[in-house]
């Protein structure tokens, strides 16, 4: 059970990721199924329709075009010459031939498709056979060759426990964003049935390759992230997908805050008999978020905005061209940007004096009023983040520690659960005891995981 630390998943592709090229006007389209994935039958293309108000917000980003067993991540006002036109990032678009329909009016099919060359189901049954495991916890992403450069097939990985609160479909959000982050994934097509993605390819190297966490990253990163922070937190609500009836409302951070502890408390009580021992014998209380709902009643209303609420290592590329690509927003979620920074600083783990010019970039990026009383906060939402992943991680390492293939493995885990259990200890036991040590962690893994 857990989602795994960042630093458990299994890698994603280390020389290249998907990612935005730096052209704008190359027409971000895909669809048409060839005749061999459709047993022959000849079949045209899709037909298209114009988005749904539901679907994708009214901005200035692409619509999400309708299509048979998916959608077409569409633009408007593309020009002919540009469907060939070269990335000028290394990585050749995706060619396709559209024109925009100059009889649509409103609810009318925005761009008409002529000739797609990229066949998305067949890409999508190339990245099926060719599927090496590369993943995070829930996408794989493959790489595949077209006739005009690699892409990224992007498929949901089966079978992933829910650790994360979710609010958007991921291609709704890419297709949102698109004009104001131009660092997120380029999105070429999203299918339904199957689910699936194709996103562009961006060569370069992760930024987990360059340093783990603890370590400092290049100075391009940081001011990358602050970038990406302003950009983030200038998308307005009605360039988003919308929220659910009951989301918290605008400047509602104590509701905003209360969703994360519920899913907290969801994960500390959804496993089986043994996952229960576990618990109990490494000291995780059954309400482990008691005293964080306490602080969190006093946090400072503030102005909500787009958050990426998964940002460390293994999401972000840096290209070839020295941009810095931030990935995997399937976690995406409208909420406070207070959060958004304690999450980054969890995941990444920085050297002290990088947290600090992070937190520094953040607060000049932000917007006044997503910076009302955001100190103190920023510490409740630390000590959450250590609740969370203490809760999350130690069925997850019990696991680990119970597979270890010798006696080195197994403390070096255990050393690291023990870790875990220390930095949130203090946030969930008030005068909090000494947490247990590895020993006597592995003693309850061969009681309770073995």
């Amino acid at each position: 059970m857990g989602r795994p630390d960042v630093r458990d998943r299994d890698p994603l592709p280390q020389d290249g990721l998907p990612g935005r090229p730096a052209c704008r006007s190359l027409p971000a389209v895909a669809g048409k199924a060839a005749s061999r994935v459709h047993g022959g039958s000849g079949r045209g293309p899709p037909a298209v329709h114009g988005p749904r108000e539901d679907q994708v917000g009214s901005g200035r980003h692409g619509p999400l075009l309708e299509a048979a067993g998916g959608v077409l991540a569409g633009r408007t006002r593309v020009p002919r010459h540009a469907a060939r036109e070269e990335d000028q990032r290394g990585s050749p678009g995706l060619g396709l031939t559209a024109r925009a329909d100059p009889r649509a009016g409103r609810g009318s099919p925005r761009s008409l498709v002529e000739r797609p060359v990229v066949d998305a189901l067949a890409l999508y049954e190339e990245a099926r056979r060719r599927d090496t495991g590369q993943s995070g916890y829930y996408n794989r992403n493959i790489r595949v060759e077209t006739g005009e450069g690699p892409a990224v097939v992007r498929m949901r990985s089966h079978g992933a426990e829910v650790m994360d609160l979710a609010l958007w479909r991921e291609p709704e959000v890419l297709a949102a964003i698109a004009d104001y982050v131009p660092s997120a994934p380029r999105l070429l097509y999203a299918g339904t049935d199957p689910e699936f993605q194709i996103h562009g390819f961006v060569p370069g190297r992760r930024v987990d390759t360059l340093g783990p966490e603890g370590t400092g990253v290049p100075g391009v990163v940081l001011n990358a992230v602050e970038g990406l922070f302003r950009e983030m937190l200038r998308v307005p609500a009605s360039a988003l997908p919308r929220t659910p009836g009951d989301w918290p409302g605008e400047g509602d951070t104590p509701a905003f805050a209360d969703r994360l502890t519920a899913l907290v408390q969801t994960i500390r009580h959804r496993g089986d008999r043994r996952a229960e021992g576990l618990y109990e014998a490494l000291g995780v209380p059954k309400d482990p978020c008691g005293l964080l709902r306490e602080r969190f009643r006093g946090l400072t209303p503030r102005r909500m905005g787009l958050l990426h609420a998964d940002l460390h290592r293994q999401n972000m590329i840096l290209a070839d061209s020295g941009r810095v690509a931030f990935l995997d927003w399937e976690l995406a979620l409208w909420g406070d940007p207070v959060y958004d920074l304690a999450d980054h600083l969890h995941k990444m783990r920085y050297p002290a004096d990088q947290a600090g010019e992070v937190t520094a970039g953040w607060e000049r990026a932000a917007p006044e009023d997503c910076r009302e009383g955001w100190r103190p906060d920023l510490g409740h939402y630390l000590a959450f983040e250590a609740v969370k992943s203490a809760v999350v991680d130690t069925v997850r390492w019990g696991r680990r520690i119970a597979r270890a293939a010798d006696a080195g493995e197994r403390r070096g885990l255990a050393v690291e659960l023990a870790a875990k259990l220390a930095a949130a200890r203090p946030h969930w036991e008030a005068g909090a005891r000494k947490g247990p040590e590895p020993r006597e962690i592995e003693e309850a893994v061969q009681r309770w995981v073995a």
